[in-house]
């Protein structure tokens, strides 16, 4: 996920949102909440900056969804 943000953060949303699918296969394949978690919430800023504001939504619900009871920011 972190070159997937660079990406993000370099404009490159498109490529960023793909590089985010495969992270999202990898989080599940290995059952890991939090990095699952955070590559949704990533996904939901994409989206966000494409303008697909429902698909940013319901990316972010994901996010809270997965970190739900791990400890992690989103219980800050």
């Amino acid at each position: 996920t972190l070159y997937a943000g660079w990406v993000l953060y370099s404009g490159r949303f498109e490529e960023a949102l793909a590089i985010g699918e495969s992270a999202r296969a990898t989080a599940e394949r290995l059952g890991d909440p939090i990095l699952l978690g955070n590559v949704h919430a990533m996904q939901s800023m994409n989206e966000r900056n494409l303008g697909r504001i429902d698909e940013a939504i319901a990316s972010a619900e994901r996010a809270c969804a997965a970190l739900a009871g791990t400890g992690s920011w989103v219980e800050a």
